[in-house]
């Protein structure tokens, strides 16, 4: 049941990672080699979406050899840092088709997690597909960062939205260093922060003409 801490921003474009990955900023704290990899994600809900009211993400990640189920709890904005996510993550493997939430009750999920589900039939929402590039961050008092650069789109249906966003999150360590290291970055590059879930995002363009 691991903790999610998460700063999340959007960028205007590929081509910006460019110039945010040639800072000192960001170089003089990126050790490893840059990693690439391909995430898909199909995301879950009732018909009413009750998961997303009660503030659970219940997605299935096909991109690995395994398929795994993801559900993620309270991953609520905090508003006085803008950007700033918090929550719970629960996964576990996805063997049978047919059941998504028993396997996720066997690792720790919440009580209330199963009423929700199982109060309507799970329905394939949207998906999210994105070209990640990722490197940890080794910031000062030995606190370890997840940078990851998403280049994707939002697909609900027929429609296409594409999305590039730029993650933090915290692996190790202070949290104040990483909002304090975020604020920096925010800063020099006058970043948007991202203000609305995926299923926010998916909502709007599904209601979009």
């Amino acid at each position: 049941m691991p903790s999610v801490v998460r700063v999340q921003y959007t960028l205007p474009d590929a081509q910006f990672l460019n110039e945010l990955l040639r800072d000192d900023l960001i170089l003089r704290y990126v050790k490893d080699d840059y990693s690439r990899s391909e995430h898909c994600l199909e995301f879950y809900d009732t018909d009413n979406w009750s998961l997303m009211s009660r503030g659970f993400s219940l997605s299935v990640t096909r991109s690995r050899q395994i398929p795994v189920i993801e559900l993620q709890q309270g991953l609520r904005l905090r508003r006085e840092f803008p950007g700033l996510y918090e929550g719970i993550q629960y996964v576990a493997p996805y063997e049978q088709e047919e059941d998504m939430v028993e396997p996720l009750m066997l690792r720790g999920a919440p009580q209330s997690f199963r009423e929700t589900a199982t109060s309507g039939p799970l329905r394939h929402w949207f998906d999210t597909v994105a070209h990640r590039l990722s490197t940890t961050l080794y910031l000062p008092d030995r606190t370890r960062v997840s940078m990851d650069f998403d280049n994707g789109e939002l697909v609900v249906e027929e429609k296409r939205q594409p999305t590039y966003y730029l993650f933090f999150e915290l692996l190790f360590g202070d949290v104040e260093l990483l909002l304090n290291y975020c604020e920096q970055v925010q800063e020099r590059f006058s970043l948007s922060t991202v203000q609305l879930s995926r299923e926010q995002m998916a909502l709007r363009l599904l209601r979009s003409r």
